[in-house]
């Protein structure tokens, strides 16, 4: 069973927490928010594939949230450059009560 997702720097996501309900969930929100990028998330998680292909053949800058990679390309610029910037997503999982023998 999920039972959170967090995401950092992937995407629109600079930093995002969600927890999950067990029973359901309903993702519900404007066009370009989010929706389709937390079901890439929990599926690149589950699958190591994004877009149906696998995560090494998917490899692309598009994947960092623009404001974080705008501030690291702004640090190069002006040769201070800070710490690169890297990708989290972090599926949380618990074992239902049921599958314990």
């Amino acid at each position: 069973m999920i039972t959170g997702l967090y995401l950092q720097n992937f995407k629109q996501f600079e930093s995002f927490f969600l927890p999950l309900n067990p029973d359901l969930n309903i993702l519900v929100g404007d066009n370009e928010q989010g929706k389709t990028t937390v079901l890439e998330a929990i599926d690149l998680c589950l699958t190591r594939r994004l877009n149906g292909r696998p995560l090494e053949q998917e490899l692309s800058p598009y994947l960092f949230n623009n404001k974080v990679a705008a501030a690291y390309l702004a640090s190069l610029a002006a040769k201070k450059p800070i710490e690169l910037p890297s990708i989290v997503i972090e599926l949380y999982l618990k074992k239902d009560a049921e599958d314990v023998q």
